[in-house]
């Protein structure tokens, strides 16, 4: 099995490099096209991504006109996998701002945010969404151009995965269905970009649970070529996940008849109890 390999995904407005961290964790790197300001999702180890964004003109630009601060840090939640590196950050650039919820106790905290709150990178908007489950304070981060929403990306940590949810650890059945329809009401064409490459586990599990669906056996066998060539599973999109992702489809009444299980809480609980 090849390598993992980093890859960039253009917006027409921004790009985001996906960079493959640790054993399968994703972080990210979000590049303003206009102003190339520059923010660092969801950091466990700081020099992969200042080795792919070191050598660019951009970034060279913007270190010199702001030695202390080029780059800022979006974290999703708290854990070490997701926010250790934050204290790398801030030794390097002392005057860094690192985003998070106002719930959560993110490593070096600078901007507590409110669910509904938005804030920009250079001429993007970062819409919040509070997203308790997994842990209490959790957030997803919905990138934009003001002019171009449908073209955008969401960043959602251990909440959402391509094909799939993250543990309850600080959570239920109940809060993660909550999340989801914030997450499901974002625009179909929205970029999803994770925390973590469990995609070809999950969809395996998906073709379990409906075994006669021809789009989730495509899935698999897509996501499998990916995996054995060492390319990233990401970004999908919210489409793909109300098609591919059994959690996400517990928000449709007909998944849930299909499945003989009308409520939907209790069907989230079998699912997330019966995946291995």
């Amino acid at each position: 099995m090849a390598a993992r390999k980093a890859i960039q995904k253009a917006f027409g407005a921004f790009t985001v490099d996906v960079v493959p961290v640790l054993k399968d964790n994703f972080s990210y790197i979000i590049t303003d096209a206009a102003t190339n300001a520059t923010a660092f999702v969801d950091v466990s180890e700081v020099a992969p991504l200042l080795q792919l964004v070191g050598p660019r003109p951009s970034w060279i630009a913007e270190t010199q006109r702001s030695p202390s601060g080029p780059v800022v840090v979006l974290s999703t939640h708290k854990h070490w996998d997701h926010s250790g590196g934050n204290k790398d950050i801030i030794a390097k650039f002392p005057d860094v701002r690192i985003y998070g919820g106002e719930h959560e106790p993110v490593p070096h905290l600078t901007n507590a945010l409110k669910h509904g709150e938005t804030f920009h990178i250079g001429s993007l908007s970062v819409d919040v969404y509070h997203t308790p489950c997994h842990t209490a304070g959790h957030v997803l981060f919905h990138v934009f151009h003001p002019d171009a929403r449908d073209d955008g990306a969401v960043f959602t940590g251990d909440t959402v995965f391509a094909g799939g949810i993250g543990a309850f650890f600080e959570g239920n059945s109940e809060l993660m269905l909550k999340a989801l329809e914030l997450f499901a009401a974002l625009p179909d064409s929205t970029s999803v970009f994770p925390g973590h490459d469990y995609t070809l586990n999950f969809l395996k599990f998906a073709a379990t649970v409906t075994p006669k669906d021809d789009f989730i056996n495509s899935q698999v066998a897509k996501y499998t070529a990916q995996k054995e060539a060492g390319e990233p599973s990401v970004p999908s999109t919210v489409a793909d996940e109300k098609k591919q992702n059994v959690f996400v489809r517990v928000l449709d009444p007909a998944f849930r008849a299909l499945l003989g299980k009308p409520d939907s809480i209790e069907l989230m609980q079998h699912l997330y109890d019966t995946c291995p």
